[in-house]
């Protein structure tokens, strides 16, 4: 916990119960949680408008309530100061952050031209508070690094399909849920199938014979011989190809020895796509259609 957050909570513990000075503190302490969180880290330094400033004021209010009923039970002395702020953060985002405010963030990133930075900005916002709000899919045996996996991959999903959202046909989460749940259920097979197991074995082996013998080629031999035959070898179109899968072989070994991320991901799918067509998957109901609804709840602008 950084220091000044500390100082804040502890000035909140040590004010008389009654009074203008613990009101204060309790606002100050609230708006420091609020702007420290990831919901509108990139707006920090910007006022907030519009349905951003509603949520903010929601939250803001939640929490000094949340804060004020702590203090009253006891709560804030009887837990570690880390574990009391995450618990009552964590109670805030999740009565402010419900379905309808979620549904109203997604509509408003709907609202813009994909790319733009206003749709960048509200993208980022429904992904922080997707997060925060805790109400994305959880499952039981789920293990933490295929849970992270599966996020991962409906956040690109997400960032692909968030204007194809159609409110008429369903609410948001319920939306976001079944595609999350579709992909979970793929991550397990890929995890458990013997055949999607042995063909892993089978790419990691193709991967790392390429980078041996591309790591065996004798650059500087190579080197020495295209500088003796550049002028005769480039007239000729089939020479030239070579030539120049040399070169992309050089620069591939130079990346390789500087352990590049990218270039590792990049031999990684060379070596899946040698391997012959897998039989694929198929996702089961591609377009979410109508789904049972729970009751409207109401949205922060009413």
């Amino acid at each position: 916990m950084d220091e000044k957050l500390l100082q804040l909570v502890i000035q909140v513990q040590t004010s008389p119960p009654i009074g203008d000075e613990r009101q204060q503190a309790i606002v100050t302490l609230s708006d420091y949680l609020l702007r420290s969180s990831n919901l509108f880290r990139h707006q920090r330094h910007q006022p907030l408008c519009g349905v951003y400033l509603d949520i903010y004021q929601a939250l803001q209010l939640e929490l000094k309530q949340e804060i004020v009923q702590s203090l009253d039970g006891g709560k804030c002395t009887q837990l570690n100061v880390t574990v009391w702020i995450k618990e009552v953060r964590s109670r805030t985002f999740s009565k402010v952050l419900n379905e309808a405010c979620l549904q109203q963030l997604a509509l408003v990133v709907g609202q813009y031209q994909p790319q733009t930075s206003q749709w960048q900005l509200g993208f980022q916002v429904l992904i922080n508070a997707i997060i925060l709000s805790d109400k994305l899919l959880h499952k039981a045996h789920i293990y933490d690094d295929i849970y992270e996996d599966a996020k991962n991959e409906l956040w690109i999903w997400l960032y692909r399909h968030i204007n194809t959202y159609n409110p008429c046909k369903g609410r948001f989460i319920p939306w976001l849920n079944f595609r999350f749940d579709m992909i979970l259920r793929n991550y397990q097979i890929k995890k458990t199938d013997p055949l999607i197991q042995k063909v892993n074995a089978k790419i990691i082996r193709e991967k790392y014979q390429l980078t041996n013998f591309i790591q065996s080629i004798n650059q500087r031999e190579i080197i020495f011989w295209l500088r003796l035959n550049a002028k005769s070898l480039i007239a000729d179109l089939v020479t030239f190809k070579i030539i120049a899968l040399f070169i992309f072989l050089f620069f591939i070994a130079q990346l390789i020895r500087q352990k590049s991320l990218y270039i590792n991901s990049l031999l990684f799918e060379i070596a899946r796509q040698s391997l012959p067509t897998l039989p694929k998957f198929t996702e089961a109901g591609e377009e979410l259609e109508n789904i049972p609804q729970p009751e409207s709840e109401p949205i922060l602008s009413e």
